[in-house]
């Protein structure tokens, strides 16, 4: 009888909220309309897909279930009773309107991963930082979102952190953000930061001197000048800074990060120099630069680098052939590699090539599909520019591979089967939910994927924008790492031609 009472309790409050909602749909309706626009088996009816909401939310509610998904569906904001979703580990809110996370955030205590996708939220509440079992955090393309929350983690009063001490990963892609506030350096087991596509201006100077910061990715931020490492602890192995236009200088003493596996500097054409120290970074570490910097990166590595080693800071800067043939995947360099470093280089190709036209598509708002490269937005798309999936060649070609049942099952087998969980330890579980993000992500990079009712979510008419080109690129990449591990595929498969930026060819020394 109780269990029935409170029930009927969260259902009355689903049912006020949904009023709320409707009520004050004048402010969440517009942000949710655009973000669903253009995706097809989607309830488009604000009243209805409020019932839909309140249905997942109330499924949610059971004890027994351990994540809530809310994709296309309104949530501008959370209805009463959070109390209610207290067990959730797991949530994600892609597309949905949401204007505002709860104030009650500490009712959400088990929360292990958040992940808001495409909403208008324009801030975060301080009470975020009471979420202590958070391991991973991503707010991806919530422009109106400006600044986190000062204290993320604070120093109490025995000298003990206390906040977002578990955290993980804390990914900001395509948001409004400008600084980071000084309390991310209390984050202890930070291991992944990235802050992509977004106006951060300025980094912390003891940003080195997180214990746990493996790799900082801040591709395509407004960065001018890259903090000096001054004795920091931080174990950095991956250093990402493509793109980063505004970069001007790097420290004298970045020699010091010695545990750094790769270095990207492609697009910081605002860099005229490197400092000298960069030659003493490990030798096995993968730089790469813009085309105007090669020559001096060259030179300086040759004095510390056994000449066989100068490979892997090497990058082609031969001016741009187009349209180019996409032979990134299965072919092999000129020179004479092993079996396994023609591999490498082939797959490294690969990565390369996609990164590349990812950016055509991101950064330069471009169609690499199509000669010429021309934009898909609407207002700057010249007169006669295919508009749809299906008016491209390349992009139906794919799409009829993306059909075939043999193409679905080789995608699953190499994105293998669902990771298991290692361990229970803190470590051990972060690890097993970045496993299964990433073989989610293989696993639907590529063009067949269907919603929850069966149909195809990419067609012949679907709309050629940034999400549609994007997945295009992931489809690309997907065919590409078939053929290279069947080459004699190439002919199910064939090849391309593409139109990606000047440094996306990156070929080897005998090319």
């Amino acid at each position: 009888m109780e269990h029935g009472a409170s029930t009927s309790s969260y259902e009355s409050a689903l049912s006020q909220w949904r009023q709320e909602c409707a009520a004050a749909n004048a402010q969440w309706r517009t942000a949710w309309s655009a973000a669903i626009d253009g995706m097809p088996a989607v309830e488009t009816n604000p009243h209805r897909a409020l019932r839909a909401t309140a249905a997942t939310l109330a499924e949610a509610a059971n004890p027994a279930v351990a994540s809530l998904n809310l994709h296309s569906l309104p949530l501008p904001r959370f209805p009463g009773q959070t109390r209610r979703l207290s067990h959730l580990e797991h949530i994600t809110i892609s597309a949905a309107g949401l204007l505002e996370l709860p104030q009650s955030m500490q009712d959400f205590a088990n929360l292990q991963t958040l992940t808001l996708e495409q909403n208008p939220i324009r801030s975060l509440p301080a009470s975020i930082s009471h979420l202590s079992q958070l391991r991973q955090l991503s707010i991806v393309f919530c422009r109106d979102l400006t600044e986190l929350p000062r204290n993320l983690a604070i120093r109490n009063a025995s000298g003990q952190y206390e906040g977002l001490i578990n955290l993980q990963t804390l990914q900001l892609l395509g948001t409004g953000i400008r600084v980071l506030p000084t309390s991310i350096m209390f984050l202890e087991n930070l291991k992944r930061l990235q802050v992509m596509h977004s106006p951060l201006a300025q980094l912390a100077i003891n940003i080195h001197h997180m214990p746990m910061l493996e790799e900082l990715d801040l591709q395509g931020s407004a960065l001018r000048n890259y903090p000096p490492v001054t004795r920091g602890r931080a174990p950095l192995k991956r250093l990402n800074l493509r793109d980063c236009s505004e970069l001007v200088t790097l420290p004298r003493d970045i020699h010091t990060l010695t545990q750094l596996e790769e270095l990207d500097l492609r697009g910081c054409n605002r860099l005229e120099a490197l400092p000298p120290t960069i030659a003493a970074l490990p030798a096995a570490c993968t730089i790469r630069v813009p085309p105007h910097l090669q020559a001096q990166l060259d030179r300086l590595r040759q004095h510390i680098m056994p000449p066989r080693q100068d490979r892997t800071a090497r990058v082609d800067t031969n001016p741009r052939r187009a349209p180019m043939t996409d032979t990134a995947g299965a072919s092999s360099s000129g020179t004479a590699l092993t079996g396994m470093e023609a591999r490498k280089d082939a797959l490294e190709r690969i990565d390369t090539t996609a990164h590349a036209l990812l950016s055509v598509v991101v950064d330069d708002e471009r169609n690499p599909f199509i000669e010429g490269a021309p934009s898909y937005l609407p207002e700057k798309r010249p007169s006669g520019t295919p508009t749809t999936l299906g008016e491209v060649p390349a992009l139906k070609k794919m799409l009829d591979e993306s059909r075939d049942p043999d193409f679905l099952t080789r995608v699953q087998a190499m994105a293998g089967d669902t990771p298991r969980v290692e361990g229970m330890t803190g470590e051990d579980l972060s690890d097993h939910y970045t496993a299964v993000s990433n073989w989610k992500a293989q696993k639907n990079a590529h063009l067949g994927i269907v919603d929850h009712l069966g149909h195809y979510v990419y067609h012949q008419n679907s709309e050629i924008n940034a999400s549609t080109l994007a997945k295009a690129v992931q489809m690309w990449k997907t065919r590409e790492l078939l053929v290279d591990a069947r080459p004699q595929d190439r002919p199910q498969f064939p090849l391309f031609t593409l139109y990606p930026p000047e440094d996306a060819h990156e070929r080897s020394d005998g090319e």
